[in-house]
């Protein structure tokens, strides 16, 4: 309920795949934004944080994370 410290062993079901995503700028104010980033392009050491995300944060943060994100969408 409060969360994993680092080096906390993590629950399988609190890891999740994930994937990288930019935004870029361009010549003359031109933008892409949300672009996915595919994993080859990124340094050797970048990979692992690109391919999955480890959820330790408090149940607690990802209500409030989803609830905020609910309200916008209205």
């Amino acid at each position: 309920m409060n969360g994993y410290e680092k080096g906390d062993e993590i629950p399988s079901y609190r890891i999740m795949p994930a994937e990288a995503k930019g935004n870029f700028c361009g010549a003359f104010g031109s933008q892409w934004n949300n672009v996915p980033i595919p994993c080859v392009v990124l340094e050797e050491r970048q990979r692992p944080f690109a391919r999955k995300v480890h959820l330790r944060q408090a149940v607690s943060a990802f209500e409030h994370l989803a609830k905020s994100q609910h309200l916008r969408a209205r």
